[in-house]
């Protein structure tokens, strides 16, 4: 019996990010396809009743419909379907909006990118899958590793 790719509907207003994006997952994601990218939150609406997706990557700020209205249409008509907002900003309260209003998670865009910049201990490469490295679960640990080794 044959698998079928989980169906992902990319939306953002940066056409440049979303096409990279796109290239991206269809090329090293064997498990998923991407089945279109919309523009806003308008957009993304029409495109999950006509193409269905299991998960949509959703910027946040987007002219004409933002995310956050976009996740309050859709999710109570597809409860099923994932969304993953996708933000520039690390402390935004509409990530904490969009998650109130149904959305399933969130990431920041730089993980995207091959390194990032951690006001905590200056810049490092990134594992594109190690998207938890910045948790606060794992800065405490850091923290506290730092704490023990500075008291020997």
């Amino acid at each position: 019996m044959t698998e079928s790719k989980l169906k992902l509907l990319l939306t953002d207003d940066q056409l440049l990010f979303a096409e990279s994006l796109r290239t991206f997952l269809n090329n090293y994601a064997e498990d998923m396809t991407v089945i279109g990218i919309a523009k806003n939150g308008k957009e993304a609406v029409s495109m999950v009743g006509e193409y269905g997706p299991h998960i949509v990557l959703m910027d946040i700020r987007m002219p004409e419909m933002d995310g956050v209205e976009a996740v309050r249409i859709i999710k109570p008509k597809y409860p099923d379907i994932k969304i993953i907002m996708l933000s520039t900003y690390r402390e935004d309260m509409l990530v904490r909006s969009a998650l109130l209003a149904g959305a399933s998670g969130y990431l920041l865009k730089d993980i995207f990118s091959h390194g990032t910049y951690r006001g905590d201990s200056g810049p490092e490469q990134r594992d594109y899958a190690d998207i938890t490295r910045n948790s606060p679960e794992s800065r405490a640990g850091k923290v506290h590793s730092r704490a023990q080794a500075s008291a020997s």
